[in-house]
């Protein structure tokens, strides 16, 4: 089953219905261009565009391209905080692979497990997990050709830097 991408008017709407239910007053201006920004830059990201709205009435700065970014960084802070431990160390394989094949990631995938005393996936169950992040928009998989036989290449969409931090804070005890 296949659900298509928000509009901006149904972003709109769902900004409407949390201004309604939270705020006292909103200017319909800035809703309006939350959910073009949400719709153009984060791909429908309905998250996005409602902790957009948060930041715009709770912070300080007031700057909707900034508290849109802020928004856009954090849910993918939140995202991959709460990955599970296994998910997790193939998303710091991913960021962390010389080359961004499947077969390579998994590889290193595998190495980390090692390291930190954990049983790897089979390469079946691994190549399931990658499609679920790329399910979460963390990462996109492409068909490529390798010499005669055709791999995934797996590219993050994300600052690499943010899944390292994680993964440190998470397995180096």
């Amino acid at each position: 089953m296949h659900f298509r991408n928000y509009d901006a008017q149904q972003i709109l709407e769902i900004l409407r219905g949390r201004a309604r239910d939270g705020l006292k007053e909103w200017s319909e201006g800035m809703l309006s261009e939350i959910a073009a920004l949400t719709t153009r830059l984060s791909n429908s990201d309905a998250r996005v565009a409602i902790k957009t709205l948060e930041y715009v009435v709770t912070r300080s700065t007031t700057d909707l391209r900034t508290c849109f970014e802020h928004a856009r960084r954090d849910l993918v802070v939140d995202m991959i905080n709460d990955l599970a431990d296994s998910t997790l160390m193939i998303l710091w394989a991913v960021v962390n692979a010389k080359r961004n094949l499947a077969r390579e990631i998994y590889e290193r995938y595998r190495s980390f497990c090692m390291k930190h005393g954990e049983r790897p996936f089979s390469y079946a169950h691994f190549s399931s997990h990658l499609s679920y992040l790329q399910s979460t928009g963390l990462v996109m998989l492409e068909s490529t050709k390798v010499n005669r036989a055709y791999s995934h290449r797996v590219v993050p969409l994300f600052d690499a830097s943010t899944a390292e931090q994680i993964c440190k804070l998470r397995f180096d005890k």
